[in-house]
């Protein structure tokens, strides 16, 4: 687990208070003997990279939080994070290994976790907690409600143009002599533009980046400004609205991917030359990988122009898509290359690109 051999044991699960829903198992990983400064480094690594796979994998795994105590006996309860000193035989309160989470330990904690980068930033991290938390609600207007939020807390303004914001100043000083604070704070706010306008960048930033196209990019902007019009309309009118907490949903964890593996994508200026750059540098990824892949299967091919790995919410999950110089298309996936037929190509075609979903 992150390169350290670790023994998993756990309890019967629970019912939890939080909700009437949700089962809470409590485990304990007891860690090989390591350097004492390993263990602490080890134990804020997984802290950084544990509310990923919770958002991802669709649990909540939680470490306590707090400092970790250093035992002063043997004993062992799991209720903490705990430094067992050398000399000292860990003894488990309890030791039942039979519990009844039926996920591979093996292929989550070692592959999953592995995979996962570690989170510091407060505000990517915040609003991964919320979105993991939420997870647990039941009423469709909460959950919908609750994504929003995500975005909500992780968009910022966009900027108006330097000739704009130079205009406005014009203005904050002929506003001086009235001596209303209140108008010009408002003025000085004009040179931001609208929250709304900041959520749909933010979005195609993160389509940009995790390699989607500027086609797709300004679609689920699009898909978001609807989004957001049901939401004041959830606010203002007493008429029921249809909500579409798939895409909600969806939308949310692909601009959490986006932001985990890059927080610059959050700023406006940095985030544009972030996502242009990642983009670039995934599609390279992909012409490269497919042209091995196919090269395997057929050494004469043709070059491949590009690719894209669909849906984009699947990450490396995703199957690779690659287009050929001869006009032709392959998939590649862990079972191999393999040429895809016109009728397949159309489907493909009718599809979006982040999910997979019809257009």
């Amino acid at each position: 687990m992150l390169g350290q051999p670790a023994q998993l044991l756990e309890r019967e699960p629970y019912i939890s208070f939080l909700s009437s829903s949700a089962l809470v198992i409590k485990q304990w990983l007891l860690f090989d003997p390591m350097p004492e400064s390993d263990a602490r480094f080890l134990l804020v690594d997984l802290r950084q990279r544990l509310p990923v796979v919770s958002m991802n994998d669709g649990a909540s795994f939680h470490i306590a939080d707090g400092e970790p105590a250093v035992a002063s006996d043997p004993a062992y309860d799991g209720s903490q994070p705990t430094l067992i000193p050398g000399q000292l035989v860990p003894t488990p309160v309890w030791d039942d290994r039979a519990g009844s989470c039926n996920w591979d330990a093996k292929a989550v904690l070692e592959v999953t976790l592995a995979d996962c980068p570690p989170v510091s930033d407060e505000r990517v991290r915040a609003a991964m907690e919320l979105y993991v938390t939420s997870q647990y609600d039941f009423l469709p207007r909460s959950l919908y409600l609750a994504m929003l939020t995500v975005l909500d807390g992780l968009a910022t303004g966009s900027k108006r143009a330097d000739r704009i914001a130079k205009w406005i100043d014009e203005k904050v000083s002929e506003a001086e002599e009235f001596n209303d604070q209140s108008l010009l704070d408002g003025l000085r706010g004009l040179k931001n533009g609208s929250h709304a306008a900041g959520i749909r960048a933010l979005v195609k930033r993160a389509v940009l980046y995790l390699g989607g196209s500027e086609q797709e990019a300004a679609r689920q902007a699009n898909t978001v400004k609807r989004l957001y019009r049901v939401r004041s309309q959830l606010s203002h009118q007493s008429d029921t609205v249809e909500l579409d907490l798939a895409r909600a949903t969806q939308l949310t964890r692909l601009v959490l991917n986006a932001v985990v593996s890059n927080p610059a994508l959050l700023n406006d200026d940095a985030g544009e030359e972030a996502s242009l750059a990642g983009g670039r540098e995934r599609r390279t990824q992909w012409i490269a990988e497919a042209e091995v892949a196919i090269r395997r299967a057929k050494p004469d091919c043709a070059a491949v122009e590009k690719a894209i790995r669909r849906p984009l919410i699947m990450g490396k999950n995703g199957l690779l898509i690659a287009h050929l110089a001869d006009r032709t298309q392959w998939a590649i996936d862990d079972g191999g290359a393999r040429p895809v037929s016109d009728e397949m190509a159309s489907e493909w075609a009718a599809l979006d690109e982040s999910f997979g979903e019809r257009l």
